[in-house]
């Protein structure tokens, strides 16, 4: 199977696929989107779930059906017609929206599926018209669901490691830093952007250390399970349960002190209600004053854009982060005082 397959699709989806290419790293050694190897992935590991998904529609109609006079076998020819009936609305509505193509050749990890493919589950439809349809019931997913169906092999050996309590060997940027961890959990951030593991880090580039940390799922490469069991602390423990309060995506650390914010009027809170994005969850709340136990990191970023409208009040090393950024950042502008 060495033909190309060229799949007609809207502007929308093309450029849904293509972002995600870039998104979860399916690059080219030159930095351009390998299309080829992002779709191939995508087929191979979604086929099924997609296939599960008309399997459940045909279920459905078929438990409605029930309730009529039909006999089984009249239920059974019905439900399926429905089904195809269904289909194919589908795809003459993506069809007829299409102003755009995509290309992709089978590579040997996907010949199989893709054999599969055409010659049981394509059921009258046409080749374009069948991955058109997956790969928009696909883009109708969150990024971070549509992250773990392109790394559906990387997640369930995760999984594994996970249930067995036992840790990990990886690499990120190409090679360069290995890592041995102990991986806590798999959590989406609440923008559902990105998947990430939760996981203590006990070996560095050959150094022993123990250090909760996280890590993109979608950056992890050459991983496999070492034999090497780890037993979380409570310490440990207590950094993931601030983590999974707060964001998966930021960096927390054992040490870290609880977090007072002072919000100025009249702005200070509105502000706070307005910036959504990546928010901290405050503990509590008296007056004007919140109190986080996240993310350092996460603090900084945020209350960052607030101005004078926000004061870190303590801790004093976070206070003094705070007020160097903001010194350094003053030095790069203009300013005289009003006369």
């Amino acid at each position: 199977m060495s033909e190309k397959i060229k799949i007609y699709l809207t502007n929308e989806l093309k450029e849904t696929l293509l972002k995600d290419a870039s998104n979860f790293g399916f690059l080219k050694s030159n930095g351009e989107v390998n299309i080829n190897s992002f779709l191939n992935t995508l087929i191979v590991n979604y086929y099924d779930e997609h296939q599960n998904k008309q399997k459940y529609l045909h279920t459905l109609i078929q438990n409605i059906l029930n309730h009529s006079s039909l006999s089984t076998e009249e239920n059974h020819r019905l439900s399926e017609e429905i089904t195809h009936q269904i289909q194919n609305v589908k795809n003459q509505r993506i069809s007829k929206k299409a102003s755009v193509s995509i290309s992709f050749k089978p590579t040997k990890k996907s010949e199989t599926t893709i054999e599969y493919i055409e010659r049981v589950l394509l059921q009258n439809q046409s080749i374009s018209s069948y991955y058109a349809s997956m790969f928009a019931s696909y883009a109708s997913l969150p990024q971070d669901k549509r992250e773990l169906i392109l790394f559906k092999d990387l997640k369930e050996t995760l999984d594994e490691a996970i249930k067995k309590k036992q840790t990990i060997i990886f690499t990120l940027n190409k090679g360069k830093d290995k890592y041995m961890a102990a991986p806590y959990r798999i959590a989406a951030s609440f923008e559902e952007l990105h998947n990430y593991v939760l996981a203590t880090i006990l070996n560095y580039n050959d150094t022993v250390t123990l250090q909760p940390s996280t890590f993109r799922l979608s950056k992890i490469e050459r991983l496999s399970i070492h034999d090497h069991k780890h037993e979380f602390s409570e310490q440990e423990k207590n950094v993931y349960t601030r983590a999974l309060r707060n964001g998966v995506q930021f960096l927390y650390h054992p040490n870290d002190q609880l977090v007072k914010v002072h919000l100025n009027e009249p702005y200070g809170r509105r502000m706070f209600e307005r910036f959504y994005v990546h928010r901290p969850l405050p503990l509590k709340i008296e007056g004007n004053d919140y109190y986080f136990d996240c993310s350092y990191d996460q603090l900084i970023n945020y209350f960052a854009r607030f101005g004078s409208n926000a004061i870190i009040e303590y801790p004093a090393d976070l206070a003094l982060r705070m007020g160097e950024l903001y010194f350094w950042a003053s030095k790069k502008y203009p300013y005289e005082p009003n006369k």
